[in-house]
C-alpha cells in the first residue's frame, strides 16, 4: 500500500478508534436537519439519511436486488449492511483503507450473519485488476470527496458498471479543500449577524463562537487529512461527463453545514428558527450553493 494511502488509513483508524460523533454540535446530530435532508432525497422526512437513500434506490432501480455491488471508502460498512438487509443488493465487496473500520465492519457483519454476503477489503481498489462491467451497483457514500482525481474515479466507476447496472453516490460536493468562496462567506456571515447572541455561547464555558464562518488554510487541511475534499469541486462535473443521462439531487448545506456548525447545539429542535434557516438554505441551494448532493444513474 502506498505511503499516502497508509497515512489516510491511519488517520481514519484513529477516528474510528476514538469515536467520530460530535453529538448535536454539527448538523448530523440534529433530527430536524436529518429529516429535512431525507425529505429532499426521497420525498419523506425519514429519521435516517440512509433510510432515505434506500427508499430512493427502491424507486429508481429497475430490478432488485442488484446481484453484486461494490462500495469504495465504506468505513465500517454499516450503510452497506443496511442495503443488504433491505434487499437492495445481494452481495457487497467493500473497500476501505482504515484497519480499525474494517475490523469493526467485519464484527458487525458476523453479528448479523452476513459474512457470506459482505466482504471487506483493506486495499486500494484502483490498484486491482478488476474486470470491467463486474458490478451491478457501484456505490459511493461520502467517499468520492476523498479521491484525489474525481474524474478518474468517476471514469473507473463507469467502467466497473455492468450494462444494466446502477451508479449511486451521496457525497460532499462543495469547494475543494473547504476553501469557501468569498460570496459564500459573506452570505453566511449576513445570516449569523442577524441571530441573537445567545445562540453563540459555547456550552459550559464563558466564550462565544464568532458570528462568521471559519475557513482553514489548504496547509491546515492537508496536515489534518491529505485526502479531505481533495478534488470535490470536480465531482459533479465529472459525473455529468461520464453519466450524462444521470440525475443530481442538490442537498444544500451552506447554512446547515457551514453556518450552523457548533451553534446548532443552542437552537432547539423543530423550532421556528431552525425551520426558517433550513428554508433559507434551500434558497441558497437553488442559487447553486450546494455542499452535498445525491447523484445516480440506472440503466
Amino acid at each position: 500500500m502506498k505511503d499516502l494511502h497508509k497515512q489516510v488509513g491511519d488517520i481514519w483508524s484513529g477516528r474510528y478508534e476514538n469515536g467520530q460523533s460530535a453529538g448535536r454540535m454539527r448538523w448530523s446530530g440534529s433530527e430536524t436537519v436529518i429529516r429535512h435532508i431525507s425529505n429532499i432525497i426521497c420525498g419523506a422526512p425519514l429519521a435516517s439519511i440512509n433510510d432515505a437513500k434506500i427508499s430512493l434506490l427502491q424507486k429508481i432501480s429497475k430490478r432488485l436486488p442488484h446481484a453484486r455491488g461494490i462500495s469504495i471508502g465504506c468505513g465500517t460498512g454499516l450503510n452497506e449492511i443496511a442495503l443488504l438487509e433491505a434487499g437492495i443488493v445481494s452481495r457487497f465487496d467493500c473497500y476501505e483503507l482504515s484497519e480499525k473500520a474494517v475490523e469493526n465492519g467485519m464484527l458487525e457483519a458476523q453479528k448479523r450473519n452476513l459474512e457470506g454476503r459482505i466482504v471487506f477489503h483493506r486495499q486500494d481498489v484502483f490498484a486491482l485488476p478488476l474486470a470491467p462491467g463486474s458490478f451491478d451497483l457501484v456505490y459511493w457514500d461520502n467517499a468520492m470527496h476523498h479521491m484525489f482525481d474525481a474524474d478518474a474515479a468517476m471514469r473507473w466507476s463507469k467502467e466497473m458498471l455492468a450494462p444494466n447496472g446502477c451508479f449511486f453516490m451521496h457525497d460532499f460536493v462543495g469547494p475543494t479543500r473547504f476553501q469557501w468562496s468569498e460570496e459564500q462567506m459573506r452570505l453566511v456571515k449576513q445570516v449569523l449577524e442577524g441571530l441573537d447572541d445567545a445562540y453563540f455561547l459555547i456550552p459550559n464555558s464563558e466564550y462565544m463562537w464568532k458570528k462568521e464562518p471559519s475557513r482553514m488554510s489548504v496547509e491546515e487541511m492537508m496536515e489534518a487529512d491529505p485526502s479531505e475534499a481533495a478534488d470535490s469541486d470536480n465531482i459533479l462535473p465529472a459525473f455529468a461527463k461520464h453519466f450524462p443521462e444521470g440525475a443530481v439531487i442538490p442537498l444544500g448545506g451552506l447554512l446547515y453545514a457551514l453556518g450552523l456548525d457548533g451553534i446548532i447545539v443552542n437552537i432547539p429542535e423543530k423550532s421556528l428558527l431552525l425551520q426558517k434557516l433550513l428554508k433559507l438554505d434551500e434558497m441558497f441551494a437553488r442559487q447553486g450553493h450546494n455542499y452535498y448532493a445525491v447523484s445516480y444513474y440506472c440503466a
